[in-house]
């Protein structure tokens, strides 16, 4: 029997991975920010301790824009570090006398932030979520953990391919389980690393950075049903389904609202891109072409790596189209697939 597939980074079924930034809500304490607000419990946290502030007029502006220096004000509260002015400014764009300098200098001083390759911090641009994850793993003392990644960026996203190289390690990191400092964009299923991260995303970040999440615990699921079989092959039962989620993993996934998203695959087949194609077969009807490119690394529970070719096409023909399983309730889709090729070792067809 096959073992249970599970990716090089551990990955942890944390409900907060998928925060979602909904559209405007009213309730108490800030008036832009109500009771159902996916950050409300941090930026709340935050404000308790200082470390964050509204506006006069009640609001906290969880939408809005946050500046670098602004976020390197937030981070030296956060961390307790006393504001640092040296006698000479470790960037030309931040003198002596802007606001944000003792901050600046402090956040430089324990080694949060290096600047541009030009001699600039260029306080006054709002800080991207790329930038964010790489500042947060820094303050999480695993700057050079992200710096020595290699590799495409470990995030389950559409837009994986715009996260910079410099940033794909801290980005890769940002979404591990046990550190959690940026949550996916679902409606698109991204990341987003070049948009500018928010008052509220900050204010996630940084919780995250000073409240880590905790491993260990124990998580009930209440189910109406029983399963009739565990593995995936030999039942159709929603029961079994709800139970295999939780250790068994496939070459795309789907956020909670529907939007799909690559995993052990790095792309999602669509026609814009030509990797899901339609045409006339031989026979004349309407055939399915479908291109996967697929993840490097990725290793069963055992720690064996994942040979793809031999893998899925044990999986299709050995079990599901073989007949030598009775247990098998529906061979669909798989008795559909007319031949699987592997162009390459990372390329299925």
């Amino acid at each position: 029997m096959k073992k249970v597939l599970v990716l090089l980074v551990a990955i942890t079924m944390v409900i907060t991975l998928f925060a979602v930034r909904p559209l405007g809500v009213n309730a108490a304490g800030f008036k832009d920010v109500g009771s159902d607000y996916w950050a409300k419990d941090q930026i709340d946290y935050l404000v308790s301790k200082g470390v964050i502030a509204g506006f006069p007029d009640g609001t906290f502006k969880p939408e809005d824009p946050v500046t670098r220096e602004q976020f390197a004000k937030m981070i030296c509260i956060a961390k307790k570090l006393s504001e640092y002015k040296p006698t000479t400014p470790t960037f030309k764009d931040v003198p002596q006398d802007r606001w944000s300098y003792g901050f600046i200098e402090a956040a430089v001083k324990a080694g949060y932030i290096k600047g541009y390759a030009d001699g600039t911090f260029k306080p006054a641009n709002s800080i991207t979520r790329q930038e964010l994850a790489v500042l947060g793993v820094r303050v999480l003392g695993k700057g050079a953990e992200a710096e020595a990644f290699k590799g495409e960026p470990i995030v389950w996203a559409n837009d994986w391919k715009k996260i910079a190289s410099w940033a794909a390690g801290a980005v890769t990191l940002a979404y591990r389980p046990d550190i959690q400092i940026l949550t996916y964009h679902m409606k698109e299923g991204t990341v987003d690393p070049t948009m500018a991260a928010t008052r509220a995303e900050c204010a996630y970040a940084i919780y995250k950075i000073v409240v880590p999440p905790q491993a260990g615990g124990q998580v009930v699921i209440a189910q109406t049903q029983e399963p009739d079989a565990l593995m995936s092959f030999a039942t159709s039962m929603m029961a079994q389904r709800n139970i295999a989620m939780q250790y068994e993993d496939g070459l795309i996934m789907e956020f909670p609202n529907g939007t799909l998203a690559p995993r052990m695959a790095l792309n999602v087949p669509n026609f814009k891109d030509g990797t899901w194609t339609t045409f006339k077969g031989p026979d004349g009807k309407t055939w399915m072409k479908t291109t996967y490119y697929l993840r490097k690394g990725v290793k069963w529970s055992d720690g064996v790596p994942v040979n793809y070719e031999q893998d899925i096409k044990f999986a299709v023909y050995d079990i599901y189209l073989s007949g030598k399983i009775e247990q098998i309730p529906s061979t669909d889709p798989y008795d559909k697939i007319d031949k699987i090729e592997f162009p390459n070792p990372y390329t299925m067809v």
